[in-house]
């Protein structure tokens, strides 16, 4: 493991894990109460996603759904209103608790199951495979160690799910050309990078230096760290044009 996760000062790892599931512990009653987190749709049952997650996901009738870092479900909630069957993972035993409160309200406990267990350690407590594993929009920056992350997701979709490769390069491009660049100065570059992603975990090499290149020159675009540190270029690591690329956006004095 990587970042706090390596640390000799294991309690300084339990201090900053105790203090995070604190603040999500007491976030669970106010959000529960929040207009942001307006449980009205769900309780209609029809309940929503925001914009991105609406234009990412897709249908999901029929799949088996793990949604990680569920806090207290309403999403999870809301996918098996659409027809999954779903399994929520959350490290907060009050955001758990609320959740199958909900899912018990909603009359959809068999159908949604909400497992208490800290996100790397889920291996270890929730069984099978998954279609998809769903992470909400803004979840992952509070995690310590992002290619952990990505393996555990990678190990929890079965080969079908992972075999959706033109399904991933459609929906990666689609969203690229729903909000390109030139209309979405803020969000269409992080598109353009997941797009990217998509290709080079999909081995099309040649595709997502082409997105890079577009990348790497867009304002606020890629930058050195994420370059050199994501997961996702895994695989263009061996190819010159990585080095060249990661060249040309290193610091220099």
């Amino acid at each position: 493991m990587s970042g706090l996760y390596r640390t000799n000062n294991a309690m300084k790892e339990m201090s900053w894990r105790d203090v995070n599931r604190a603040n999500w512990d007491e976030r669970v009653k106010i959000h529960l109460a929040a207009e942001s987190y307006n449980l009205g749709p769900l309780r209609s049952g029809r309940g929503e996603l925001t914009p991105i997650e609406e234009l990412e996901i897709g249908p999901v009738d029929g799949l088996r759904v793990l949604h990680l870092q569920c806090h207290f479900g309403r999403d999870t909630l809301a996918l098996a209103q659409r027809g999954a069957t779903v399994v929520g993972v959350d490290f907060s035993a009050p955001a758990i608790t609320a959740a199958r409160s909900l899912a018990a309200e909603l009359g959809m406990a068999e159908r949604a199951q909400f497992v208490e267990s800290d996100l790397y350690q889920a291996l270890q407590t929730v069984p099978g495979k998954f279609d998809l594993v769903f992470v909400n929009w803004g979840a992952i920056n509070w995690l310590p160690d992002i290619r952990l992350w990505a393996r555990i997701v990678a190990d929890f979709l079965s080969p079908a799910a992972i075999g959706r490769k033109q399904e991933g390069i459609y929906e990666a491009k689609r969203a690229v050309e729903m909000l390109p660049i030139s209309v979405g100065a803020y969000d269409g570059p992080s598109f353009v990078y997941n797009l990217a992603a998509v290709y080079a975990l999909t081995s099309e090499a040649n595709l997502a230096f082409d997105q890079l290149a577009i990348f790497a020159k867009t304002p606020g675009g890629i930058g050195y760290g994420e370059l050199k540190l994501d997961a996702a270029w895994e695989l263009l690591r061996k190819d010159p044009r990585f080095d060249k690329l990661l060249a040309e956006l290193a610091p220099h004095d």
